[in-house]
């Protein structure tokens, strides 16, 4: 056997052996029923430094609406502060 054919016979069984690893992990581990993710929307984190001027305080009052799920609300504010027209 050439060495080029050893180290790919290697490298499949490496491969094959973590493959194995993932689904050996995934079968024993996988007790819960459905996914344990957050419920709702992603947090929104905003870091604006010591900024207090107009547009760093309408982005901080964007955010409190987006963390009372003020959604729609939040969204049109942010787009007003970015400089985008409101078209509803």
């Amino acid at each position: 056997m050439s060495p080029r054919t050893r180290i790919a016979v290697l490298v499949a069984v490496v491969a094959l052996a973590a493959a194995a690893v993932a689904v050996a992990a995934a079968v024993l581990g996988g007790d819960e029923q459905g996914g344990g993710g957050r419920k709702g929307n992603p947090p929104l984190v905003l870091d604006l430094g010591l900024r207090s001027d107009r547009e760093a305080q309408d982005l901080r009052h964007a955010a409190g609406l987006y963390a009372e799920g003020r959604l729609e609300t939040s969204s049109r504010a942010a787009l007003t502060t970015s400089g985008q027209r409101d078209t509803s």
